[in-house]
């Protein structure tokens, strides 16, 4: 019985694998600009007129923006617990070693090997004065942007958690401290730091869910998909268009707004998994590889989006067709290319890179 209990397959978690990675794809397929200090790009003169569908999809990133990322913290620190409890990570350092080669090795090899290089080709750093100095403080340091920041977070939460778990702090005690330090995160200028602080409070959320996760689901109904839903865009649209800009106001509200979008994203993957979605191909194939989707879908869009304005201008943001054409294209791309990459380094076996 215990060797079953330890291979048991949560559904609603393979369900919600699923649909993160594919909200993170998405999430990537609209942004025309990011400016840092350690490189990017910048194509607001050719998207000074958008086109009504790159508006809506504007729109729609910044919706799944709210709390997918709190989202994939939560799922990381409910599978965290299921590990725990099934015996593994006896120590501080057996867990350190097998996290660094399932994240820090990625961090580092994707970085350089994959990310830097697309980047590169894209002109990310075209009007850098020293690229060797933001590829160390913008991209290993995660100072600037990278997608690969969770990555190296994640590594840190896993650390600093498993150390509070040790202590046995009380959980309601634990769960105030970490959100006081969610709220204040945003005025630490070392993103590191900053997500980190940011980040802990979602992974313990997840680690508490995991302990109720049944009890939960036994409340759980198809019509509170849309209930959670309607919460969501509530507190999205408040925050978003009414409520004044007070920063602590706007801070509580958007823990609200990623509580209610988790909430909402949980229930919908729940009640999928009850349903024969959970054994189609496509889906298991997409659990199976999303960390590599993860890893190697984004920075391609630096690359698509280079070409796209190269080839037509100010027609990639301003034209309906075009706009719609050029985002089903970076998803596709962005998706299909970074399955294939998975599925050639796990062919050559090269196990911590996927």
């Amino acid at each position: 019985m215990g060797e079953q209990v330890r291979k048991k397959v949560i559904f609603e978690y393979e369900m919600l694998r699923v649909i993160v990675t594919l909200l993170v794809i998405v999430g990537h397929c609209a942004y025309y600009t990011i400016i840092t200090e350690y490189g990017g790009c910048d194509y607001r003169s050719e998207a000074s007129q958008l086109s009504v569908t790159y508006k809506l999809a504007d729109l729609l990133t910044s919706m799944i923006y709210s709390f997918h990322m709190q989202l994939f913290m939560t799922l990381s620190g409910a599978l965290f617990c299921l590990s725990l409890q099934r015996g593994k990570f006896h120590t501080l350092r057996s867990l350190a070693s097998e996290k660094a080669k399932r994240l820090l090795i990625p961090f580092f090899s994707v970085t350089l090997l994959y990310s830097v290089p697309l980047k590169i080709a894209s002109g990310y750093y075209s009007s850098s004065p020293s690229i060797i100095k933001d590829i160390i403080i913008g991209q290993l340091l995660v100072q600037g942007n990278t997608h690969l920041w969770f990555v190296a977070v994640l590594f840190s939460l896993f650390l600093l958690m498993y150390v509070l778990l040790k202590k046995k702090v009380p959980c309601m005690i634990l769960l105030l401290i970490l959100t006081v330090l969610n709220l204040v995160s945003s005025y630490i200028g070392i993103n590191l730091i900053s997500r980190i602080l940011e980040f802990a409070v979602w992974f313990y959320i997840g680690w508490l869910f995991e302990q109720h996760r049944e009890v939960w689901n036994s409340y759980l109904k198809k019509h509170h998909i849309f209930l959670f839903m309607a919460v969501f865009c509530v507190f999205f649209f408040l925050n978003r268009n009414i409520l004044p800009n007070i920063s602590i106001l706007k801070s509580c509200v958007k823990l609200l707004i990623a509580l209610s979008g988790c909430v909402a994203v949980y229930t919908l993957s729940y009640q999928l998994s009850r349903t024969d979605v959970k054994e189609w191909k496509v889906v298991k194939g997409l659990s199976h590889d999303s960390y590599g989707i993860y890893l190697y879908s984004d920075p391609l869009n630096y690359v698509l989006l280079a070409v796209g304005v190269h080839m037509l201008h100010t027609d990639l943001f301003g034209s309906n067709f075009c706009s719609a054409l050029f985002i089903l294209t970076r998803f596709s791309v962005t998706l299909a290319v970074s399955i294939l990459v998975t599925r050639i380094l796990r062919a050559l076996k090269l196990k911590y890179l996927v």
